[in-house]
């Protein structure tokens, strides 16, 4: 498959975007940094992940068609985008493997309020963009 689609290839790119954040975020949370881990450098990693769930699209072909068929526009246009499964499903994974770190952040800083937006901003946009499908029932 051409670059635009193959969702191997995609898992491969994702994964080597994600991974290190996610490992600075469980260093920072769980790991051997997480009692001197300060709030903001929490959030830092926080607002990183945040940009690739807002940015992150999987086109099938040039033409901007998703895994699913429908034409994207990245949310910027008059229509609105319909997620493509492969993004919905790398979202609501990077959600799951995501969730023990985000509760312990929260559970350690209780107080801090600009930690406390940046994990409801990455909320807010893991669930704008992962779309309806993962919440139907099955």
């Amino acid at each position: 498959a051409g670059a635009h689609g193959d969702r191997g290839e995609v898992g491969v790119y994702l994964d080597r975007i994600v991974a290190p954040i996610g490992k600075r975020l469980e260093a920072l949370t769980t790991g051997e940094l997480g009692g001197s881990a300060t709030p903001r450098q929490i959030a830092a990693e926080l607002e990183r992940m945040t940009v690739i769930v807002q940015f992150f699209d999987v086109y099938d072909d040039a033409n901007n068609n998703t895994h699913n068929g429908t034409t994207c526009n990245n949310g910027r246009g008059k229509d609105k985008q319909q997620p493509s499964t492969a993004r919905s499903q790398f979202l609501v994974n990077l959600a799951t493997q995501s969730w023990a770190f985000l509760e312990v952040a929260s559970q350690r800083h209780p107080m801090d309020a600009h930690l406390a937006e940046k994990l409801c901003r990455l909320h807010k946009h893991l669930l704008r963009r992962c779309g309806p499908k993962p919440y139907r029932h099955r």
